[in-house]
């Protein structure tokens, strides 16, 4: 068995649990400037993974995750659990020659990040992010392969899908409604590129990370709030369980998806407070309501079972 190199980072399953959850992997020097030992977990819940970085020379290396999770959850058994021990065992013995992988493209990059948004329950960010990659990206940069993507390339993407966002727009703002818009695109393609570089599908993210910028100052908040007649008039013309929804809306001020996954049991009438579970940021919160909105959660949860 070879020899083991101390890194108590993650050496064992108490130190790994001290670690911050990230997609990038934390690396450990196995052979110098030949060999690495690295351990990715992105979420507390599960187990996180192996991956072994071998240089191939010229500045280049090969990335490959190893089967299995590591034993942070489940006692480790020599293939689907694997322990720091065997990780190293396995990353340290020669490796046969195998077929190459084919190159990730840009549009095999989209697919990844739309599975992982919907593996982790992020459904309304999967489906924006589906629609932006097929009207916007993959029409242009689709077949291109992730590593040879250049940073020219990507800003004249970036000026090119502005000025057509912009025809299409008409409006005497158009440009900066463009490029605005352009901006959200951006985002969504630069966080696909980020989630392959994180599952070490490509070698390097120096093309799109630090030098290609968005445009500045283009973002404008819609400060716009419906005055006391107008919300009235809007409840007035809403009908049956859309007319709840509205008012429910207007007491707290929630998005769409955080009202349609509301429980009897948010509701807590001795604080004055509804608990939102999930937001769009992920995190829970608690929304203090009015006299009027305690009377109108009171009204349409009384009685009725807390799930």
């Amino acid at each position: 068995m070879p020899r083991t190199t101390p890194n108590e980072k993650i050496q064992t399953r108490a130190a790994r649990s001290r670690l911050p959850q990230r997609r990038k992997p934390y690396w450990l020097c196995l052979r110098p400037g030949q060999l690495h030992l690295g351990y990715v977990r992105r979420d507390p819940e599960q187990a996180g993974h192996w991956t072994v970085r071998r240089y191939n020379g010229g500045g280049t290396y090969k990335v490959a995750r190893l089967a299995g999770v590591a034993d942070d959850i489940e006692p480790a058994n020599g293939a689907t659990v694997l322990s720091f021990i065997q990780a190293q065992d396995l990353a340290l013995r020669p490796t046969p020659q195998a077929p190459t992988a084919a190159p990730m493209t840009v549009a095999q990059a989209m697919v990844d990040y739309v599975d992982y948004l919907q593996t982790s329950s992020r459904e309304g960010a999967a489906i924006t992010a589906e629609r932006a990659g097929r009207l916007h990206v993959l029409p242009q940069l689709g077949e291109v392969q992730v590593q040879a993507l250049t940073t020219d390339q990507l800003r004249h993407w970036l000026a090119a899908l502005a000025n057509r966002l912009a025809k299409r727009n008409g409006h005497e703002d158009a440009l900066r409604r463009g490029r605005a818009t352009a901006n959200r695109i951006l985002g969504t393609l630069r966080a696909a590129l980020n989630h392959a570089y994180a599952e070490c599908r490509v070698p390097s993210d120096n093309a799109w990370r630090g030098r290609l910028k968005p445009f500045r100052n283009v973002a404008v908040a819609r400060k716009r709030y419906l005055s006391v007649p107008e919300a009235q008039r809007l409840l007035n013309a809403a009908q049956g369980d859309l007319r709840a929804l509205v008012q429910a809306a207007l007491q707290t001020g929630a998005r769409y998806s955080e009202l349609t996954r509301l429980k009897v049991h948010d509701f807590d009438r001795p604080s004055g407070t509804v608990g939102i579970a999930k937001s769009k940021a992920g995190k829970p919160r608690r929304v203090y309501l009015t006299e009027e909105g305690c009377a109108f959660f009171h009204r349409i949860t009384v009685g009725r079972s807390g799930d």
